[in-house]
C-alpha cells in the first residue's frame, strides 16, 4: 500500500472464502470475509518504539524517506523534503523475507484443493485525513511485478 500526503489509514482486504458443506464432493459455496491487514495501533517489542510487522505479520516500512508516525489506529504519512512521493509498503501474508508469492486467486496454503481456495475480491483503504490535492495510490505486487494500482486526488477529510 502506497500512500501519498498525511493520511490515517485502516487497511482491509476482501476475499472470498469457500467453504466446505457435509461431503468433499459437495459444490462449494462463495461466503465473503474481510480480515484486517493492519489497523495501525501501536505494537511495539518491549523496549523497542516501532513495530515492524502488521496485524497479519507482514512486514511493514516506509516509501522514499518519507516520516511515519504509526499508531492510535491511524499511520500518518508525510512526504521527505524535495520528493513528490512516498508513504508506507506492507506484505499482506508473509514476511518479505521469506520470498512467498501471494496468488490473488488461491490465497490459503497450497494443500487446500482449490475448490475450497479463497482469492482476493477487493481492498479499502480509509482516509481520515488527506491533503486536498494530493493523490493516493494502492499498489498491489507481487515482488517487483505490479498485479493491480489505483489512485485518486484527495480532497481533504474522510475518503474511502
Amino acid at each position: 500500500m502506497t500512500a501519498v500526503s498525511r493520511t490515517r489509514s485502516t487497511c482491509r482486504w476482501r476475499c472470498t472464502s469457500f467453504l466446505p458443506r457435509q461431503t468433499p464432493t459437495a459444490t462449494a459455496t462463495p461466503r465473503p470475509i474481510t480480515i484486517l491487514v493492519d489497523d495501525f495501533d501501536p505494537q511495539p517489542y518491549p523496549g523497542k518504539a516501532v513495530y515492524f510487522y502488521n496485524r497479519l505479520e507482514g512486514d511493514r516500512g516506509t516509501i522514499n524517506n518519507s516520516a511515519v508516525s504509526w499508531g492510535n489506529g491511524q499511520v500518518t504519512t508525510t512526504i521527505a523534503s524535495g520528493t513528490s512521493w512516498g508513504g508506507v509498503w506492507m506484505s499482506l501474508n508473509h514476511p518479505l523475507r521469506e520470498g512467498l508469492a501471494l496468488d490473488f486467486s488461491a490465497i490459503l496454503p497450497p494443500q487446500i484443493v482449490p475448490p475450497y481456495q479463497s482469492r482476493i475480491t477487493s481492498l479499502t483503504a480509509h482516509v481520515a485525513r488527506g491533503t486536498p490535492g494530493r493523490t493516493i495510490r494502492l499498489e498491489l505486487k507481487d515482488g517487483a511485478e505490479l498485479r493491480w494500482k489505483g489512485e485518486t486526488i484527495l480532497h481533504g477529510g474522510h475518503r474511502s
